[in-house]
């Protein structure tokens, strides 16, 4: 009699439930599904661009070594050189009371510089047609 009585004590203890299958993924089960495309989507971007300024960078990377030669780096000195020995000489023309009231210097790429000396004051003009087509 035991027995049964234990046993019969322990079918009421005894709970059972249904088993539930679900997909856990929101592709199968449809319930948040716009955000896992929309996380997809952002993701997929982003890594394109990732890729693209990786490549772009790299590109502009190139071009700088590739114009920091000697040869490069000597034209650019001499350039400055010389321009510094234009512009000491235009002022010295601007400034020496013996010297012309009027002078034009056409510099490379259609660039115009003129200055005017008229009594004490000295008058200077710089057009640079590159800059003009960026103003517009």
């Amino acid at each position: 009699m035991r027995p049964l009585v234990l046993f019969l004590s322990l079918i009421n203890i005894s709970l059972a439930s249904d088993m539930v299958f679900g997909f856990k993924s929101p592709v199968f089960n449809g319930v948040g599904y716009s955000a896992h495309v929309f996380t997809q989507e952002n993701l997929a971007r982003t890594r394109k661009q990732a890729i693209k300024d990786t490549l772009r960078n790299e590109a502009e990377q190139a071009k700088i070594q590739a114009q920091n030669t000697p040869l490069n780096t000597f034209i650019n000195n001499l350039q400055a050189r010389i321009y510094s020995q234009l512009a000491a000489q235009v002022t010295e023309q601007i400034f020496n009371s013996g010297g012309a009231t009027f002078g034009i210097i056409n510099l490379q790429g259609g660039a115009t510089i003129t200055w005017t000396r008229t009594g004490d004051f000295a008058t200077l003009y710089i057009f640079d047609p590159v800059l003009v087509t960026l103003l517009k």
